[in-house]
């Protein structure tokens, strides 16, 4: 049986979404969205805030694509898209985490729940997908963080101080209880090296959580709470199982999914609609939405 979550009977719940603008297709971020709004989050209306991290230097096809995004979002009775956030690579997506943070805890309440999700979150993949991490937090009375999958060891090519164990960070979700106290300065938002990123911003998140004597649990794995004097369990695999974790609404990113005959016209109409945006140089219909941040990197 579920523990009961503080507040949780009147939360609200919010989605932080992070992409980068290294594709000018945005074809993940296009089947995110489509998946998004096409299956039922299991929850009440969820207010989305999205952040893209300046890989190059903007273009039209940019604005297009996120015009394009909030359109989707626009004409889906469960998300009301709030804001778009432009910014800087410094941090990359524990930056844009931070971005998000800082504009949902305008109005956030401590018992609202905030789910984190990158492009690398490939889905999802059925109804209830939000409520099933929801409901995975609820789980145990002390949970802190809740993600896909749990990994149990640091970066192979960087020693890590313990505890590793770790949410791994292409979806996750809190409650705004846990993540207001480090909106300020999120872990790892001003790194730029990859494997200090790992360290400091995967690894940095979830052990501070536990260090405030909360429990990280996973869908993967949805009977395992871990804590600072639980950190692992020798009955679970102890590599990483992000690839293999199969059955979870947001599964770690794999090919299949960018293949699918379901979605192939959907793909071709979306490259048709982003072309002709750029072409008639259509003003982007969200403009009133779109928030350009210097804080990560000046030369955006």
């Amino acid at each position: 049986m579920a523990a009961k979550t503080p507040g949780a009977a009147d939360a609200r719940f919010y989605l932080a979404y992070l992409t980068a603008n290294d594709s000018q297709r945005y074809q993940a971020d296009f089947l995110h969205f489509r998946h998004m709004t096409r299956l039922h989050p299991g929850v009440a209306r969820i207010a989305v805030y999205i952040a893209v991290s300046a890989v190059r230097p903007f273009s039209a096809i940019d604005r297009a694509a996120l015009d394009a995004l909030v359109q989707m979002a626009d004409a889906c009775p469960w998300l009301e898209l709030r804001r778009v956030v432009w910014k800087g690579n410094v941090g990359r997506d524990f930056s844009s985490a931070e971005a998000c943070l800082r504009a949902i805890g305008e109005d956030a309440r401590p018992s609202d729940f905030v789910m984190v999700r990158n492009r690398s979150a490939y889905g999802p993949s059925r109804a209830g997908w939000y409520g099933a991490y929801v409901d995975q937090y609820a789980r145990f009375a002390s949970t802190g963080l809740v993600g896909s999958t749990i990994n149990f060891s640091g970066h192979p090519k960087k020693p890590t101080q313990a505890p590793t164990t770790h949410v791994q960070t292409y979806a996750y979700l809190s409650q705004w209880r846990h993540f207001e106290p480090l909106a300020a300065a999120y872990p790892a938002a001003r790194c730029v090296d990859r494997t200090e990123l790992i360290d400091a911003g995967e690894i940095g998140l979830s052990r501070a959580l536990l260090a405030q004597g909360l429990g990280l649990s996973c869908l993967q794995w949805p009977n395992e709470l871990f804590t600072a004097s639980r950190p692992t369990a020798p009955h679970l695999p102890q590599q990483d199982i992000k690839k293999h974790a199969r059955e979870v609404p947001l599964r770690y990113k794999y090919r299949a999914y960018l293949r699918h005959p379901r979605d192939l016209r959907a793909q071709l109409g979306w490259a048709v609609q982003l072309a002709a945006s750029v072409r008639n140089a259509a003003p982007p219909q969200s403009a009133g939405r779109h928030v350009l941040l210097n804080d990560y990197d000046p030369a955006i």
